[in-house]
């Protein structure tokens, strides 16, 4: 169970590490200056829409750079 436990939060962290050294623009797949949820969950595979809900302040259906970098080190 240990192990388990081990290698699991060693994946999270290394999600959490590619989302924050993945340069915006390549995760913005449709160039509209934001990071739609499909977009953001390519790194950050665990993020409910909930999270993606809370962390969009202004409520646009994107995630600014400002955003995702606040998401990003609400999860470190």
């Amino acid at each position: 169970m240990k192990t388990t436990l081990t290698v699991a939060a060693a994946a999270a962290l290394f999600r959490l590490s590619a989302a924050a050294h993945t340069p915006f623009a390549q995760l913005d797949l449709d160039g509209s200056g934001g990071l739609s949820f499909p977009e953001i969950v390519v790194v950050m595979p665990d993020l409910t829409e909930e999270e993606f809900n809370t962390a969009d302040t202004n409520a646009d259906t994107e995630l600014s750079p400002e955003e995702a970098s606040a998401l990003v080190n609400s999860r470190q």
